[in-house]
Formats: C-alpha cells, structure tokens, sequence
C-alpha cells in the first residue's frame, strides 16, 4: 500500500496518514537506470570515433584503418540507438520525459552520423 501510494503522491507529504511521508529520496520508483548506462557507452561511442577522426586526419597514409575504426564506433552506437529506443517503448516510468530521452539519443546519434 505505502508502495502504491508513493506513486501517486511523489515529492508530497501526505498529512492524510499521519508519520508518514514520501519524498523522491524515499521513495523507490520503477524507473530503469538502464538509460543512462546506454547513454554513457553511447558517448564513449562519440569520444572514440572523435580520437579516430583525430588519428586520421593527422595520419593520411593510414585513413582507411580509421576511417573503419569510426565506422564501428558509427555502428555500435547505431545499436545503442535501436536498444535505447526499444528500451522506452518498455518502460511506462522512465528517468526522464519520453521525448526527451529520444531526442538526446537520436541527437547523439545524429553527432556519429555525419563523422566519415
């Protein structure tokens, strides 16, 4: 019951019973922290394609074992995409609006998008 009524009254007080509360803090939603592990590996996906595109425009004479390498972090965080997008339609209670969380993975997708 205590479960149950933590989901409709987050972040209030409820006076109707007395001693008790429930906070945000207190109060164990279902969200799934899921997100932003894929959020973390999909920007490391960034960060290391970015090293790549470094290392290749300073190494010209090894382009293409470079160019492959962004193309794999390209394609892994086409996954993450695909596994994040997924994962939202699951997940009735997520950590942060739908919109937004699609929105700031297709926009870092879009970043790996238009790497070489």
């Amino acid at each position: 019951m205590r479960q149950f009524l933590c989901h409709f009254y987050v972040g209030a007080t409820l006076s109707y019973f007395p001693g008790f509360s429930c906070s945000v803090a207190s109060c164990p939603l279902p969200t799934d922290s899921k997100f932003f592990e894929i959020f973390n590996a999909h920007a490391k996906c960034i960060i290391d394609a970015s090293h790549e595109l470094e290392l290749l425009i300073d190494n010209m004479d090894q382009m293409e074992v470079h160019k492959k390498n962004v193309q794999t972090n390209e394609k892994r965080a086409d996954k993450l995409t695909h596994e994040t997008i997924d994962l939202l339609h699951k997940t009735f209670i997520t950590p942060l609006d739908h919109d937004e969380i699609h929105k700031l993975i297709t926009t870092m997708d879009d970043i790996l998008d238009v790497m070489p």
